[in-house]
C-alpha cells in the first residue's frame, strides 16, 4: 500500500462519524449507508443485547427497496455491518446482523405469502487487513427466535409507521425520518 493510500486510509477512518459505543438499549434509529456503486441507502437498525451471550444483535430492515435510492440490503449487507462495527467501535465478533424484510402492506406482499415478512442471520468472514466484513452467508430464522435471542419483542411503532406508509410517488433521493408519531 503506497503512503498516500495509508494516509487516506486514516483519514477516512476517522472522518466517519462516530456514535457512542454505548447507547442505551435497546436502541432503534435510521442508518444511512453508502452501497457499492456510491449512493445513499438507509435501513432501519435496532440494537439490543443478547440475553444468551452478550453480543450485541443488530436488526436490520431494509428500506431501500421502498424508496429505490440504493442497493438494497442483501446487496450491500457486508457494507452494513462494517459501517455498525466502524461507527459503534464494535470488534467484528462482539455483535450479530439479522437481515429484516418486511413487505407487508405492499402490493406485491400478497405473492410473497408467507415470506412477506422473513430474517435472516447473516454471517461474515472478517478481513483484518482491511478492517471489514465480506462474504456473507444467509441462514433464515424465525420471529419467534429473534425476540427470543433479545428477550423481548421486535415491535417499534415508528418503523411500523414507516413501513405502513404509503411509498408511491416517494422520490427516490432519501428523506429524513423524524421520530415521533405517525401523521
Amino acid at each position: 500500500m503506497s503512503l498516500v493510500h495509508e494516509i487516506l486510509s486514516v483519514v477516512q477512518e476517522y472522518a466517519r462519524p462516530r456514535m457512542q459505543r454505548h447507547v442505551k438499549l435497546p436502541a432503534s434509529f435510521p442508518f444511512p449507508y453508502i452501497d457499492y456503486n456510491a449512493r445513499v441507502g438507509v435501513c432501519w437498525l435496532r440494537l439490543y443485547r443478547s440475553v444468551d451471550d452478550q453480543r450485541f444483535i443488530a436488526v436490520t430492515t431494509d428500506l431501500a427497496c421502498r424508496l429505490h435510492s440504493a442497493a438494497t440490503l442483501t446487496n450491500a449487507v457486508e457494507l452494513v455491518a462494517t459501517e455498525i462495527a466502524a461507527r459503534f467501535d464494535y470488534m467484528p465478533w462482539e455483535f450479530q446482523v439479522i437481515e429484516h424484510y418486511d413487505w407487508r402492506g405492499t402490493a406485491s406482499a400478497a405473492a410473497r405469502g408467507d415470506l412477506a415478512e422473513h430474517f435472516h442471520l447473516v454471517e461474515f468472514e472478517w478481513d483484518e487487513k482491511q478492517k471489514e466484513f465480506h462474504a456473507p452467508r444467509w441462514k433464515m430464522i424465525a420471529k419467534e427466535a429473534v425476540a427470543r435471542q433479545i428477550h423481548g419483542t421486535l415491535h417499534d411503532e415508528r418503523l411500523e409507521c414507516i413501513l405502513r406508509a404509503n411509498w408511491e410517488g416517494v422520490p427516490s433521493d432519501p428523506v429524513p425520518v423524524e421520530s415521533g408519531r405517525c401523521g
